[in-house]
């Protein structure tokens, strides 16, 4: 899967042919066997396929970062403008990793240990990558923490329910959303966010969730029917302090939430609420990433799931793919508005 908006003709990665595989007491374990593919300076390439079939493993094969025992490059090219990646020195590779091809792991103890301070560790890289002093290599990783742009969650903002449905939390949000003091109105949520901003360095984002739509004088809308009117005030506060804002669906705390599904539920009514809801929102995310000039992340969350084990895993996962398909259709700057999919962890079954 590639996205070849921006490719060019100039080839900078071709893997040939490329085989690891796992040696183990039952026998070889063939990770990855075989693949082949190029990929163009400014195309994107993503590598899909179920958990165990060899996605990670091509990437560390690439980088040549396979353990060993018990993985081993067995063979292919891993072409690197040209040079053979898998025939090169360790220090000739060290050089390439993280100057040139960089990996984000999935496992978040593998890029920061919270052992460590964040400092200690950004400046060990520069150092190693960058040949600086351990001085210039502390300026570099100040300067660098201050470009980060930190996306303040709305929660952050003492609430957790929103202003546009009086429904019942779930059990979940409810232990952090029902005690004295929080925010009730858009204008106290907005002083709790200035009062987190404060004490917050570096370049921040507002991140809000649908719930938070403003209506004026009375009026309300449903959530298939918000529009971007409903966030004007929001962008107001976001240009006022010189941020974006990322943005979150509110697929709970509705009473169109039936038997705990939204986007997978069976019943076509509940689904297409929840659909008209996404698109709706996709909508809104475009328009603050074009008011703001900062693109907009859209991170999509539902609480679909069982507590157990159901007898029907396919059908769900069949209509919530249906039901994402529906809302990504419509026409959107992708260059502007970066949509995630955020899994439920303690459900069983629809993930």
């Amino acid at each position: 899967m590639s996205d070849n908006n921006t490719m060019t003709d100039e080839v900078i990665l071709q893997v040939k042919g490329l085989k690891t595989y796992f040696h183990t007491d039952e026998g070889i374990v063939k990770a990855v066997d075989g693949i082949t593919f190029d990929l163009h300076k400014g195309e994107t390439v993503g590598i899909v396929g179920e958990s165990g079939s060899g996605k990670s493993v091509t990437n560390l094969s690439i980088m040549n970062l396979v353990q060993t025992p018990p993985g081993k490059i067995e063979g292919g090219e891993v072409l690197f403008h040209g040079e053979d990646i898998l025939k090169m020195d360790d220090k000739t590779v060290r050089d390439i990793r993280g100057n040139k091809i960089s990996m984000i792991f999935q496992d978040p103890m593998s890029s920061l240990n919270p052992f460590l301070r964040i400092s200690t560790q950004m400046i060990e890289t520069i150092q190693l990558h960058q040949g600086l002093d351990k001085v210039a290599a502390r300026e570099k990783a100040i300067e660098m923490l201050k470009n980060a742009t930190v996306s303040v969650h709305c929660w952050q903002g003492d609430d957790v329910i929103g202003f546009d449905s009086k429904e019942a939390l779930s059990g979940g949000i409810q232990t952090t959303g029902n005690y004295p003091g929080k925010a009730r109105t858009p204008e106290e949520l907005m002083a709790d966010y200035d009062k987190a901003f404060s004490l917050m360095p570096g370049r921040k984002k507002l991140n809000l969730h649908a719930c938070y739509a403003i209506f004026e004088d009375g009026e309300i809308a449903g959530r298939d029917k918000i529009e971007p009117k409903h966030f004007s005030k929001w962008v107001d506060f976001a240009k006022d302090r010189n941020m974006g804002i990322d943005f979150n669906p509110t697929f709970f705390a509705h009473p169109m939430v039936k038997d705990n599904l939204t986007l997978s539920s069976p019943d076509e009514a509940t689904r297409k609420f929840w659909v008209e809801h996404g698109i709706a929102c996709v909508k809104i995310a475009e328009y603050f990433a074009n008011e703001t000039g900062e693109p907009c992340v859209l991170n999509i969350w539902i609480p679909d799931g069982y507590k157990d084990i159901p007898a029907d895993r396919l059908s769900p996962r069949l209509r919530f793919k249906k039901s994402l398909d529906e809302i990504l259709s419509v026409p959107y700057d992708k260059n502007m508005v970066f949509v995630t999919l955020e899994s439920k962890v303690f459900g069983i079954g629809l993930e």
